[in-house]
Formats: structure tokens, sequence, C-alpha cells
């Protein structure tokens, strides 16, 4: 017949040894949805931020455009000017 000390040094040993490896899946279960969290909100702030610098691109191009259209409205009013002083008539 088995040593009763060891049958019982045996059974809380594994009994021991399973509440570790639920603890373990626990754990593992809540690092996986953290990480799965974590993607998705990288994906999301990923997709925020293209459409961020793509607006600013477009709103930088268009300023651009007007400064330059007045850029060029200046130029020929100062060479309209500068033209017509010196203009014997």
């Amino acid at each position: 017949m088995p040593d009763p000390a060891l049958q019982t040094d045996f059974r809380s040993g594994f009994l021991q040894y399973m509440r570790d490896a639920v603890t373990a899946d626990y754990w593992k279960a809540i690092l996986t949805g953290i990480q799965g969290a974590d993607d998705s909100i990288r994906n999301l702030l990923q997709t925020l931020s293209e459409k961020a610098v793509g607006e600013i691109d477009c709103k930088v191009d268009s300023i651009s455009k007007k400064v330059d259209d007045s850029l060029a409205l200046a130029l020929d009013i100062k060479y309209g000017i500068i033209f017509k002083s010196q203009s014997p008539w």
C-alpha cells in the first residue's frame, strides 16, 4: 500500500500545478486580448493619421495656389505701374 503522506504530497503538488496552469491560461487570454486591442488601436490611429495628413496636404496645396495667384497678380500690378510710368504717352 502506498504511503499516505506521499499520496498527499503528490495530490497537493498536482492540484497546485493545475491551479497554476489555469492561472497561466487566464493571464495568457488577458494578454492576447490586450494585444488585440493594442493592434486595433494602432490601426485606427494609423488610419486617422493618414486621413489627417491627406487633409493637411490638400489645405497646403490650396493655400500655395492662392499665394502663387496673389504673387502673380502683385507682379502684374507692379510691372504694369512701372510700364505706365516709363511710357511716353
